[in-house]
């Protein structure tokens, strides 16, 4: 979330990455960008709404920030550690305007830092909303009808979304929440080091997925393909890079 934010900013980014980090479809530009919060001093929200936000967005309430993904409210203090922050994050109201921001040390020495502002990224990609569960409910259709089964595990899944519950292999619906793109058609331009041995690398894990695909007992209800991009796609547009 950290690279792909990046790629949206108007400064150069350059992003290093694996080839199967290429074959990993991702969110679009536009859920990205719908997906951010940028807050400032003087700002002026609720407290319960941004952390019900938060939650939505993947964000763990505990006692204390301890680790990256978590947040916590105490009165007029809100503690958060964003994703690709390397502190927590203290936001303090006056009713409902924010009057100081604050990066902690993360050491618990009680040391901060006054910030003029700070930029917030969910905790996971897969982002729970109205739309988004209407778009699962449609994909799961269509994928238990290609599958012949797994309407029972549709149900279970989709209450247990709407609930807003995090189960064991909850992110294998990530592409039935949201329309994926592939990573490379967020990218201006691309350089590729030993071209062989990432033919050969996309190649493997095209491979891997899919008998991973066939061996599993229990599939998830989403249609194949719709996470991962194939071998030879990410290898047609490395060459026309």
């Amino acid at each position: 979330l950290v690279a792909l934010s990046a790629l949206l900013e108007s400064r150069p980014a350059v992003i290093v990455a694996s080839p199967r980090a290429l074959m990993h479809r991702v969110l679009s530009e536009e859920a990205l960008l719908e997906h951010r919060l940028d807050l400032e001093i003087g700002d002026v929200l609720e407290r319960e709404a941004l952390l019900r936000e938060l939650s939505r967005w993947g964000y763990l309430t505990t006692a204390m920030v301890e680790s990256v993904g978590c947040v916590s409210a105490r009165g007029d203090v809100v503690d958060v550690w964003p994703t690709g922050e390397a502190a927590p994050i203290r936001l303090l109201f006056f009713d409902d305007e924010i009057e100081e921001i604050r990066r902690l040390d993360p050491t618990g020495r009680r040391r901060s830092e006054p910030i003029e502002s700070v930029r917030i990224l969910p905790a996971r990609e897969a982002l729970i909303s109205d739309a988004a569960l209407s778009r699962a409910a449609e994909q799961t259709a269509l994928a238990v009808d290609e599958m012949g089964d797994g309407h029972a595990l549709r149900r279970r899944v989709l209450t247990e979304l709407k609930a807003g519950l995090w189960f064991p292999g909850a992110e294998d619906y990530l592409p039935a929440l949201h329309a994926l793109v592939a990573p490379l058609s967020m990218v201006e331009r691309v350089v590729v080091i030993e071209p062989g041995e990432v033919a050969g690398e996309l190649q493997r894990f095209d491979e891997l997925t899919l008998s991973r695909w066939q061996g599993l007992s229990e599939r998830p209800v989403v249609l194949q393909g719709l996470r991962y991009a194939r071998a030879a796609a990410v290898q047609q547009a490395l060459e026309g890079a």
